[in-house]
């Protein structure tokens, strides 16, 4: 998700960027929607429950905001908002994610 030179945070283009993610992965929840045991399927769902929650753009104000809201998922993970094989698969799933996230944008500070 991190495409912006590390230096420039752009906290429009962030959010932009963001909400671009939010609408591709609902549109690839649409065609998984067959095969909601796999493992894939709950990864994506995961993210896609993570990813929706960030709804404030004061969480894209600055890096240091975003990483804080990362975190604070990770703490707090968003309950399936559609039936899932295992709750903590899924929590796993985001919780991988989450911390996905956090690295790639700590790597570019």
């Amino acid at each position: 998700m991190s495409s912006l030179p590390a230096d420039n945070w752009d906290a429009v283009t962030r959010e932009m960027l963001w909400r671009e993610s939010v609408d591709k992965s609902r549109q690839a929840m649409v065609k998984l929607e067959g095969s909601p045991s796999s493992g894939f399927y709950v990864l994506c769902l995961a993210e896609l429950d993570a990813v929706s929650s960030f709804d404030a753009p004061e969480c894209f104000s600055s890096r240091a905001a975003l990483i804080e809201e990362l975190r604070r998922l990770i703490a707090a993970p968003t309950n399936p908002s559609r039936p899932v094989p295992s709750v903590q698969a899924y929590r796993d799933s985001q919780k991988w994610f989450l911390e996905h996230e956090i690295k790639q944008y700590e790597a570019d500070a």
